[in-house]
């Protein structure tokens, strides 16, 4: 489906969504479609971090490091992905969070 741009003459974008998307994988990710479903498949569909399947019209997105060679490291649903750039991916910030929950747990 070729989705609405309106920066386009046409007022379409010049390629369909599925094309779009595999173009994203291989130039921001550098993995292959296939790749991405093998780590769907051995992920269960689910996302590596909470184990839920992504929300309905959703997909798992593509984790990386942002630092040095932004290796992909796994698939994460939309929360957990935003959480962990919202913890500035910084391991001691998302253990005193943890702490920090269970010390304040009902």
């Amino acid at each position: 489906m070729f989705h609405a741009n309106r920066s386009k003459a046409s007022g379409r974008e010049s390629q369909c969504r599925d094309c779009v998307a595999l173009r994203k994988l291989r130039l921001r990710y550098g993995i292959t479609a296939e790749q991405y479903q093998q780590m769907l498949s051995d992920q269960d569909g689910r996302c590596a971090i909470c184990d839920h399947p992504p929300v309905q019209g959703d997909v798992l997105a593509v984790d990386h490091c942002h630092i040095g060679a932004q290796q992909v490291r796994s698939l994460l649903c939309r929360g957990c992905n935003t959480g962990l750039g919202l913890m500035r991916e910084d391991p001691a910030i998302l253990l005193a969070a943890a702490a920090y929950l269970q010390a304040h747990a009902a």
